[in-house]
């Protein structure tokens, strides 16, 4: 459902040349190099998974060395975050945390649909939403 709603989303809104598909974080993908932009929404939750995450981004990115990745995050729980945040910072990806310039730019403001939301019982502030640009 989720890629069903990407592919809509990127027919509605982009050109034709736009493919969206699922990568499997745990099983090496072997045309990583065509791969130009790599979008992780709301992917840090299991600290298990947060390693086999940054091998592939760290793939990916690596590979193409054009590609970037854009990844949203919402801290959720402080130690996954910051166990996520300590191994980006730890890996040979570059980060440039795009989140405050968004908030400061002239542009309509970030997620000003909501100011939060309920997910799985669990109250959500926007305002703890994070965006970081992703290069090798």
């Amino acid at each position: 459902m989720v890629l069903d709603n990407l592919r809509f989303n990127a027919e509605l809104n982009c050109s034709n040349d736009i493919q969206v598909k699922k990568l499997d974080w745990t099983n090496a993908q072997s045309d990583l190099d065509k791969i130009d932009i790599t979008l992780v929404a709301d992917c840090v939750y299991d600290p298990a998974l947060i390693p086999p995450l940054l091998t592939l981004l760290s793939g990916i990115l690596h590979s193409n060395r054009n590609s970037f990745a854009l990844c949203v995050t919402t801290e959720r729980n402080r130690e996954t975050f910051e166990l996520f945040c300590t191994k980006l910072e730890s890996s040979n990806i570059q980060i440039l945390d795009e989140t405050q310039a968004l908030k400061n730019s002239d542009s309509p403001e970030l997620f000003s649909y909501a100011k939060s939301f309920v997910l799985f019982n669990k109250f959500i502030d926007r305002s703890s939403v994070r965006l970081f640009r992703l290069t090798a």
